[in-house]
């Protein structure tokens, strides 16, 4: 079994409660005791202690204690911020609940609210401590440059020094939420899962380099849940993972090295090759590899520039399809695949020397060195086209109806940016549930929202000190809750 397990509750009763003890000598619980007649009577929540979360000073644990109820939930302010509530738990004895997206340097005052049905009692207001301000926080944000956000957050990774870190900008741009990787090398593919957790790859591989990494999975707290590595023999690929929902499948791209002859493409005959292979863990655990890149590409296939003669295949977004087929983009070879993983065989391929498909009502006549696939709910193909086939050099977001049957590929939506931006890596694309779509220009650390029509409704750039940021996102995605997984 690859796939580690951390079982981080008793560490955290420990931690919590060396916490407690100084923040209650600080004056941040409310011991306060209903008298037995009033007890028979009514709900009501005692015992509250204001926990700061060790993982993130944007977040704080409210903990408590329930008399004569059976569900609460918190009512919290800070600094000149309106009054809000988190969602109503259900509580038995005693509850600890998180509050996320705190602004940094200022001091949370929370009460809660004990209910019975449709009984309820608020407690007084008690104020916590003030939270450091992490460095993230004052030398990081997400700049409007036009328009207006439409809600949300942007979910994404930047480095700081030899610190790595997942973000989540809200729409004023500050880090409302982030978690930190002290000496983790460089943070990428920052993702929020189907089950509310978020995944996060640590480590300086960059899909074929002989660096190994891992992807944290994390608690909307920042608590970590697991850490994903592959099989001994292989290097984790950090361009994706998916953590299956409900007992489902999770799949990851591993690689490994063997010599290959590239004399073809202008290239030594005995180049050390990174290829990959699709790792599927079922819900015990059991890690088993469904597709082999080497068993289905040949050299030829390569036809995206730059040629790294160390990179065979180069995959870098991988979705499960409505059926359960693994939808696969690789970059070098232009292609996008749909496998099926109980057979690891094609059912299809679009793009690159093997398409099956012709392109209908596309201006450009198809896609290259494209990222992020995604099958959309009406069964549409959504990806970011980074633009290598076209001349001159154009990205733009791209939206396929395929036909399978009569194999046919018709372009249905396409956004171009004007003026024509060209981003030669990485990037993302995301239809949202109001029918905007979000694109993550990257490589130029830019993000846009589109409507239906095309027109921008927002625009912004990521600043580390003041000034645009140099370094290269991998993706920039719209998620909009901290707390919970919803379609965004």
């Amino acid at each position: 079994m690859h796939l580690r397990r951390l079982s981080t509750s008793p560490r955290r009763a420990r931690a919590a409660a060396a916490v407690l003890v100084s923040v209650a000598a600080a004056g941040c619980t409310d011991s306060t005791a209903p008298s037995s007649a009033v007890a028979a009577t009514r709900p009501a929540a005692t015992a509250i202690t204001i926990v700061p979360d060790t993982a993130n000073a944007l977040a704080v644990f409210v903990a408590f204690s329930v008399h004569n109820a059976d569900s609460a939930r918190v009512l919290y302010r800070a600094g000149a911020n309106a009054e809000q509530a988190t969602a109503t738990v259900a509580v038995h004895d005693s509850a600890q609940v998180p509050i996320l997206g705190l602004p940094a340097g200022v001091a949370a005052t929370v009460r809660v609210v004990a209910i019975s049905g449709t009984r309820a009692d608020t407690s007084r207001s008690m104020t916590g401590p003030v939270p450091p301000v992490p460095d993230v926080v004052r030398r990081v944000h997400l700049q409007t440059t036009s328009g207006s956000p439409s809600g949300g957050y942007v979910l994404t990774a930047v480095s700081l020094g030899d610190t790595a870190y997942a973000v989540a900008f809200d729409t004023s741009g500050r880090v409302a939420w982030y978690r930190a990787f002290p000496g983790g090398g460089q943070a990428s593919d920052a993702y929020q899962q189907p089950n509310g957790n978020v995944s996060v790859f640590v480590g300086t591989s960059t899909g074929s380099s002989p660096a190994n990494g891992y992807f944290a999975e994390l608690r909307p707290t920042g608590e970590l849940v697991r850490e994903w590595r592959t099989p001994a023999g292989y290097y984790m690929d950090g361009h994706e993972l998916r953590v299956g929902d409900s007992g489902a499948a999770s799949y990851y791209f591993g690689y490994d090295y063997k010599p290959t002859d590239y004399t073809s493409r202008g290239g030594p005959a005995d180049s050390v090759v990174a290829a990959h292979t699709i790792f599927r863990v079922d819900a015990g655990g059991t890690v088993t590899p469904v597709f082999a890149a080497r068993d289905h590409f040949t050299v030829p296939d390569y036809v995206i520039p730059p040629f790294n003669f160390g990179d065979y295949d180069h995959p870098n977004s991988l979705d499960v399809d409505r059926d359960g087929g693994l939808i696969v983009s690789w970059r070098n070879f232009g292609e996008v695949s749909k496998i099926d993983p109980a057979t690891g065989q094609f059912v299809w391929r679009l793009g690159g020397a093997h398409n099956q498909f012709t392109f209908v009502n596309d201006p450009l006549n198809g896609f290259g060195g494209q990222h992020y696939a995604r099958v959309l709910p009406n069964g549409n193909l959504l990806l970011f086209d980074n633009g290598w086939t076209h001349a001159p050099y154009e990205t733009r977001a791209v939206e396929y109806r395929l036909d399978v049957a009569a194999h046919t590929a018709t372009l249905v939506w396409q956004f171009r940016h004007q003026p024509v931006l060209f981003t030669p890596f990485v990037g993302s694309v995301q239809r949202l549930a109001s029918g905007h779509t979000f694109i993550g220009y990257a490589y130029s650390n830019v993000a846009t929202e589109v409507d239906a029509a095309g027109a921008v409704t927002w625009e912004g750039d990521i600043f580390i000190d003041g000034a645009l940021s140099t370094e290269t996102a991998y993706r920039l995605l719209k998620i909009p809750s901290l707390s919970q997984y919803g379609l965004p």
